[in-house]
Order: C-alpha cells, then sequence, then structure tokens
C-alpha cells in the first residue's frame, strides 16, 4: 500500500498499514532503528533505571526532594529526546511514501525542528488522556484514538499542539474503530514481545530489576525499538491515507516541508 491510496472517506486498510509498516522499517532500518533507539529507547530506559533505584531510596549525595527535581529533569529531557525520535521517524516515513529515501542527517534536522511542537503535543495529550481516564477508562481510549495522528499533522501542517490535536480529531473522524483496533494490535503485540524478553531475562513482568542482566538490556532495547519504530510508522502512514482520503493527494506539498 502507498500512503495515503484509500478506498474512501476516513477509509484505510488496517493489513496495508501494518504491511507497509514493515516495509518502510526494512526499507530504511538503519535510520530508523537509530533514531528510535538513540533518542527513545536508551533515554527511556535510562529514565526507568533511574525512578526504580529512586523508588528503592537510593538518593545519591542529594537527598530526597533534590533527588526528585534531578529526576524531573531528566523526565523531562527524555520526553524531549522521544519527541525528536518522532519527527525523525515522520519524517523517513513520508518520505519513502513519496518515493524517496531520506538520510538520517535529514531526519534528524527534522525531528530537532519540530521538536517543541511534537513535545507540545505529547504533554497536552498526555494531560487530557490522563485527566480522561481518571473520569472513565473509555473516553481516555476515544481521546487516543481522536489525537493518534497529531505528531505528523503537527510536522507535515506545521500546527502548534491544539491546532494538531483539533487537526488529528478531524482526520480520525469515521475512522476511529479502525485506529482502535490498530493501537490493540500494537497493544497485545507489545505485551507478547515483553512477555518473551522478561521469560528469556528470567524477570517478572514491569519489574525493572528483569533489566539489571546483559540479556535483559538487550532483549528490551531490541523490543522497544521494534515497536517504537513499528507504531511510529504506522500512525504516520494513517495520517497520510485520512488526509488523502478526505482530500486527495499533496505530494508537491510533502516534497515542499520535507526538501
Amino acid at each position: 500500500m502507498a500512503a495515503g491510496k484509500s478506498s474512501g472517506r476516513g477509509s484505510f486498510s488496517l493489513q496495508d498499514i501494518l504491511g507497509e509498516a514493515v516495509s518502510t522499517l526494512g526499507a530504511n532500518p538503519l535510520t530508523i532503528g537509530t533514531s528510535v533507539f538513540l533518542l527513545s529507547v536508551a533515554p527511556t530506559m535510562l529514565l526507568t533505571y533511574a525512578f526504580g533505584r529512586f523508588r528503592e531510596g537510593y538518593y545519591g549525595a542529594f537527598g530526597f526532594a533534590p533527588g526528585l527535581v534531578i529526576l524531573a529533569g531528566i523526565a523531562i529531557f527524555t520526553f524531549a529526546l522521544s519527541s525528536i525520535a518522532d519527527g525523525a521517524v515522520i519524517q523517513a516515513t513520508l518520505a519513502r511514501a513519496g518515493g524517496r529515501r531520506a538520510s538520517f542527517g535529514e531526519c534528524l534536522d527534522v525531528g530537532f525542528s519540530n521538536a517543541l511542537r511534537l513535545l507540545g503535543v505529547t504533554v497536552l495529550a498526555s494531560l487530557g488522556m490522563a485527566a480522561a481516564a481518571i473520569a472513565l477508562l473509555v473516553p481516555a481510549i476515544i481521546l487516543a484514538c481522536s489525537w493518534s495522528v497529531a505528531r505528523p499533522a503537527a510536522v507535515v501542517e506545521r500546527l502548534g499542539p491544539t491546532d494538531a490535536l483539533a487537526r488529528s480529531q478531524n482526520l480520525t473522524r469515521g475512522a476511529r474503530w479502525k485506529i482502535f483496533a490498530l493501537l490493540a494490535t500494537f497493544g497485545v503485540a507489545g505485551f507478547i514481545v515483553r512477555s518473551i524478553e522478561l521469560a528469556v531475562s528470567g524477570g517478572a513482568l514491569l519489574h525493572v530489576a528483569a533489566w539489571r542482566t546483559p540479556a535483559g538490556y538487550v532483549l528490551h532495547a531490541l523490543d522497544a525499538t521494534l515497536m517504537g519504530a513499528l507504531t511510529r510508522i504506522a500512525y504516520a502512514l494513517v495520517y497520510e491515507a485520512l488526509r488523502a482520503s478526505k482530500e486527495g493527494p499533496r505530494t508537491d506539498r510533502l516534497e515542499e516541508i520535507f526538501a
């Protein structure tokens, strides 16, 4: 499936999105995999390890309150790096949809130039879904589906966080059951991969100590990089498919943005 080809308003094939996501990763594995690992997986693993140590009462020479502030700073920095990874993978995905192979430098440039707007989208979406989850689970899932293509919209259309969320809500209208199926597919796949990882490394589910072995670190890095890459690619493809199905092809505009 070429991104953007669809049979009708709000229409796309879940099978084709997944297949194209795998093909996109296979066509540019070093650029996409390196971006996801260096900018998202590795910092998140370090953050998780630091949080585990903090929870166990290890504050170093800082004490509890300063240690908590430092941990919060590391978390914000980690989210910022992950936003750069989002932009890099969106660039690689839509460049391939336009018929070319994006370089690592090109993807990083797009990631850095869109980092603030992507971080804003992440923060606003996370706060909104957290508030919805406190009220009721179902609205949080609806928001997750409604806002699923906000990041590619922010990058491609140069939108601020609130406009990107509104744009995503508009594009996903009529397609949210399919997006929910995509979200559920990745959730189940992630759970299966994570269970295999923990079984091999001898850890317990959601237990950070499982990473404190060489096998645990390597397996987690591999599965997190793979799943992180595929999910980012898939939602970028969904964005382009929905946008094209409702508004028609816009290849020239994509070439202008990603040149």
